[in-house]
């Protein structure tokens, strides 16, 4: 969901700090290349980049609007959104995100979203 940590908005330009230096992609220069900031076509870090500003205008954090938008999807309604961490303050980041109202993922924010993902549609594969 998080692209090995890449749509969590900490490796972009705008992200508020440096990634810690336990980050995968600090820790292993050949971790996930397809997605690694080092090693990803910019393709897929434009896109990652055009997500981390849909969510400041929408007042989410990146890894609250991925963990949204899975929750919203008809297709998952039945099924489960699996997170991950590399710290308790992350995990908590990541449980907080289902406090979020579903009506947080607007019809405004959706389409900004599905823009994106129709000018890299499948970034894992952009390599």
């Amino acid at each position: 969901m998080l692209c090995g940590g890449l749509l969590s908005g900490k490796y972009g330009a705008a992200a508020h700090a440096p990634p810690a230096e336990g980050a995968r992609f600090v820790k292993f220069d050949d971790y996930m290349a397809r997605w690694h900031p080092k090693h990803a076509q910019p393709a897929t870090l434009e896109a990652a980049e055009e997500y981390a500003a849909i969510a400041a205008r929408a007042d989410l954090s990146p890894t609250q609007l991925a963990i949204l938008w899975c929750r919203t999807r008809p297709f998952v309604a039945h099924g489960s959104v699996i997170v991950g961490a590399t710290s308790l303050e992350q995990l908590k980041h990541n449980l907080d995100a289902f406090l979020l109202p579903a009506a947080a993922m607007s019809e405004e924010v959706e389409r900004e979203i599905n823009a994106v993902h129709l000018r890299c549609r499948d970034p894992s594969s952009s390599l």
